[in-house]
C-alpha cells in the first residue's frame, strides 16, 4: 500500500492533474525584439519627432544616466529607449493638436 502511494506521487502527471499540489504558473516573458528591428523603429521615431542631433543626445542623456549615444545602451535599454520615444511622439502629437497644428493621421 505504501509503494502504491509513492508511485502515485512520482507519476502525478502534468500540471493541474492533482489539486493538492501548488500549481506553478509560467510568467509570460515577451520575446526580445531583434536589434535590427529596434534600431529601425528608433530611427523612424526620431525622424518623426524632427529633432536635431543635439536634441536626440540630450533626450538620451536625460533618460540613461548621461549616456547620450545609442551604442552605449544595452539591448534591454534599446527597447526602453524605443518606448520613451513612442511616449514622446504621443505627447508631441497631443501638444501639436492642442496648438491647432494637427497633422492628418494617414
Amino acid at each position: 500500500l505504501l509503494l502504491n502511494g509513492c508511485m502515485d506521487f512520482l507519476n502525478r502527471g502534468v500540471r493541474g492533474d492533482l489539486s493538492r499540489f501548488p500549481q506553478v504558473v509560467d510568467a509570460d516573458i515577451p520575446v526580445p525584439i531583434p536589434f535590427e528591428e529596434v534600431h529601425a523603429a528608433i530611427q523612424q521615431k526620431v525622424s518623426g519627432l524632427n529633432w536635431s542631433l543635439e536634441q536626440v543626445h540630450d533626450f538620451m542623456a536625460e533618460h540613461f544616466q548621461g549616456r547620450d549615444r545609442i551604442w552605449k545602451l544595452s539591448e534591454g535599454e534599446l527597447t526602453t529607449y524605443l518606448y520613451y520615444l513612442e511616449t514622446e511622439a504621443t505627447n508631441h502629437g497631443h501638444s501639436e493638436m492642442q496648438a491647432g497644428r494637427a497633422v492628418a493621421p494617414w
